[in-house]
């Protein structure tokens, strides 16, 4: 009976990063960039666009936004400066479907806590009105999962009721997407364990370091390093590789380039211009050696950049 039972299958809106049926925790410290990352997914989500190298499956999907940290004003002003974005691109921001839940439209300015019954039922019912008016279950972004509960995050019994309550959404149809604070060394996000048992996708941002900042792209722009920990569709695959995305702040372009040292870019450049291998190797200059140049061609073609970008 089961085997012959029919499931819905889990559906890509942003390939492949953002499914129906799907949990993904993305971490990062403060001010790292997961909130300016994660708001223009959500919007790219709604307005049926790619980002990045995630591409749109051009079935527009509402997005709910509940923000438990930030001012509404500050939510509001960045939500400005993705529509000047979008308009500057030549694109189109599709306001009916983005929906925010901010504390100052709350009563009484209080989210009630999610590992509380009446907190979880506030998102379904939010997201239940959402789709009677759009047609589409929404994808559901809480940021954070620190603001929006009350627990110590050490303890795994919370986690684990609150990780069911996700695992339900999930099998009714629903992305979520959480946003979290890492450890203090970094490394992994804060709290139980528990909780990567259950999700699909664990996603660390970080700032590149000195080695892997991308020089040419310095004043004006926000650079963040995306790092996958667990991905239970893609991991291993060109898909989990890790990137550095940039957003010139003047714009919101984005662009996503290979995660690569400043010797590696430097010899990226020089192929981008069209030189050959033997032009470069210079085995009196650092990091410039035969076999070091190779095996940077060869780690550039694993990438996927190379032949689209070269040849």
């Amino acid at each position: 009976q089961f085997v012959l039972k029919d499931f819905p299958k889990p559906e890509y809106v942003l390939f492949p990063i953002v499914a129906k049926q799907q949990i993904r925790q993305i971490f990062a410290k403060a001010g790292t960039g997961k909130t300016l990352y994660s708001l223009f997914e959500a919007c790219a989500v709604a307005s049926g666009c790619d980002f990045l190298q995630y591409k749109h499956n051009g079935h527009k999907t509402p997005i709910l936004y509940v923000e438990g940290e930030m001012d509404s004003a500050s939510i509001k002003d960045r939500l400005g400066k993705v529509q000047d974005a979008y308009e500057m691109n030549g694109k189109e921001l599709n306001m009916e479907f983005i929906f925010f839940a901010t504390l100052a439209i709350q009563k009484d300015m209080y989210f009630h806590s999610l590992t509380k019954d009446i907190g979880r039922e506030n998102i379904e019912i939010t997201a239940k009105e959402i789709e009677k008016l759009t047609g589409k279950k929404p994808v559901i972004y809480l940021d954070n999962i620190t603001a929006l509960t009350i627990m110590q995050e050490k303890e795994g019994a919370e986690w684990v009721e609150l990780m069911q309550w996700l695992s339900r959404l999930r099998n009714r149809g629903y992305h979520v997407t959480f946003l979290h604070h890492p450890t203090k060394t970094g490394e992994t996000a804060s709290g139980s364990n528990i909780k990567e048992r259950s999700i699909d996708i664990d996603m660390k941002i970080t700032t590149p370091d000195e080695k892997t900042a991308l020089e040419e792209y310095d004043e004006g722009h926000t650079q963040m390093c995306i790092e996958f920990l667990k991905w239970r569709e893609h991991m291993n695959t060109f898909h989990s590789k890790k990137r550095i995305a940039v957003i010139e702040r003047a714009t919101g372009l984005w662009q996503i380039f290979p995660h690569l040292t400043k010797t590696q870019r430097s010899i990226y450049l020089l192929l981008k211009e069209g030189k050959k291998a033997k032009d470069i190797i210079n085995p009196t200059k650092d990091g410039m050696s035969k076999a070091n140049v190779h095996k940077t061609i060869k780690l550039l073609k694993a990438e996927g950049v190379l032949e689209d970008e070269v040849s």
